[in-house]
């Protein structure tokens, strides 16, 4: 039997409230708290969990920001004009295919709901595979981690569903050639989105992954003496109690979209990039009248790791009120049952974290978690973080990745 190897199992968006109202890791994972979770889109939480950095250091806050010189999305504004095909999925997904082959991006490129015709003024945060060692750039990840500190792991892949995942994960243990292995799974989200965390869909799905977690575990107690496991999650959901047109009272104000100002609206924030000073202070005035959600200052901002000098991802950034969600935005196509995104203090936004190991501190905030993981990595492969693999050592660190 190999001496010891730790799991490291990511849900998303399984915050602390479902953890603690549903059966989970019960007798397995007793070390359990919550912790306070980022500021800023879906995309913004994965890098901050695997460098331990916030936005305004890893550059995701939220999936698009507006950069007309570097956009990938060049010819997308001429696709537009097929009318048949305007707002065909079919198309969408073609032509991230196409611009992924293109420009050889690996990370989770999506441009979903939007517009074609306008997409060319944006560029896309997560065009590296955050998966894989320097998924981050000069930014230091877990994996970048496990690669200088000669750690072999198993890492799961964004191609594979979570079922695809977890049967390699055991497969990879079942070998006993690992010592760390991460789990990334993202089906729980959808679900919150779609139903909400009261539906039935929800409570058989945390079911599952209890079933599947155990079954992992036991497979890897039968070739490992130690077994660290550590459940984690980057947010929980708001249920949403009320919906708002934001985009049709910005442009009820006079001012003409894409000529006098540039607007992302996401599900829970809006954001506002002005090319005439005219429109400056109307929108913000407007936004200031409204009573579904507040502009964040760049006070609010700085405080959450998230205030950018160069505006790239918004001057103005509205988020909306708890339980209020825009619609239509550029995100989602269907209106959903429940929502994150919300300011990190919202009830229910906390995020959850369960481990078996009794002493272990449980970190207070979801950027904690990576020093967590960074110092049971440390302990695992005996050396310090900032230690190089020894000279001669090819091969070390590989991650087991499919």
């Amino acid at each position: 039997m190999k001496d010891r190897v730790s799991l490291f199992i990511f849900c998303q968006s399984l915050g602390w409230d479902v953890m603690q109202s549903l059966p989970f890791m019960d007798g397995l994972a007793d070390n359990r708290a919550s912790a306070r979770p980022i500021l800023g889109s879906a995309c913004a939480s994965l890098p901050t969990v695997l460098s331990g950095t916030l936005p305004d250091r890893h550059k995701h806050f939220a999936w698009f920001y507006y950069s007309p010189l570097s956009t990938p999305f060049r010819l997308f504004k001429y696709f537009s004009y097929l009318p048949v095909l305007k707002n065909s999925r079919r198309l969408r997904e073609n032509l991230v295919l196409a611009v992924k082959r293109s420009f050889g991006i690996t990370g989770r490129l999506s441009i979903f709901n939007m517009p074609l015709k306008h997409l060319p003024l944006f560029d896309f945060a997560e065009k590296d595979n955050l998966f894989k060692p320097g998924g981050l750039g000069k930014v230091p990840t877990l994996f970048d981690l496990f690669l200088e500190n000669n750690v072999n792991y198993f890492c799961s892949s964004p191609d594979r569903t979570d079922v695809g995942n977890a049967d390699a994960m055991g497969a990879a243990l079942q070998k006993g050639e690992v010592s760390a292995a991460f789990w990334h799974l993202s089906g729980m989200e959808h679900i919150l989105t779609r139903l909400g965390p009261e539906s039935v869909a929800l409570r058989a799905r945390v079911a599952w992954l209890d079933l599947r977690i155990r079954g992992i575990y036991e497979i890897a107690s039968r070739r490992y003496h130690r077994v660290d496991l550590a459940v984690f999650s980057d947010t929980g959901v708001v249920p949403i109690l009320d919906v708002y047109d934001l985009q049709r009272r910005i442009d009820d104000t006079g001012s003409t979209p894409y000529e006098d100002y540039v607007a992302i609206y996401e599900p829970t924030m809006a954001r506002f990039w002005f090319i005439s000073n005219r429109s400056r202070p109307v929108v913000r005035h407007v936004l200031d009248s409204l009573p579904c959600g507040r502009i964040l200052s760049q006070e609010d901002l700085a405080a959450e790791g998230c205030w950018f000098d160069d505006y790239r991802f918004g001057e103005v950034i509205f988020l909306a009120r708890p339980g209020t969600v825009f619609t239509p935005n550029n995100i989602i196509w269907e209106l959903p049952a429940s929502a994150g995104g919300y300011h990190p203090d919202t009830p229910g936004m906390a995020a959850g974290f369960v481990c078996n190991i009794p002493r272990l501190q449980p970190p207070k905030t979801v950027a904690g978690i990576h020093n967590l993981i960074v110092e049971n990595v440390a302990e695992l492969a005996g050396v310090r973080r900032n230690s190089k693999p020894p000279p001669g050592a090819a091969g070390a660190g590989e991650g087991v990745y499919g």
